[in-house]
């Protein structure tokens, strides 16, 4: 049986899979497909209450930041 994977489904942390890439500084091509994805969630908190655009300030990911806040402003 195959496995569905949702785009904001998250991990035991409550990451989404956006948080992990920008965590571990992905390749920016990475974090440009997550963000255009239509589903993506920028809202979705992790366990300690941080948004993909706080986990990108918080580890420093200045490109991951810069992309999230291009594509959605309000993120």
């Amino acid at each position: 049986s195959s496995k569905v994977f949702h785009m904001c489904q998250q991990d035991g942390e409550g990451q989404s899979p956006l948080h992990v890439a920008i965590a571990n500084h992905a390749a920016p091509q990475m974090i440009a497909m997550l963000l255009s994805h239509p589903r993506m969630d920028l809202a979705i908190a992790d366990d300690a209450g941080r948004t993909p655009f706080a986990v990108a300030m918080a580890c420093k990911n200045t490109k991951a930041a810069q992309a999230i806040a291009e594509r959605h402003p309000s993120a």
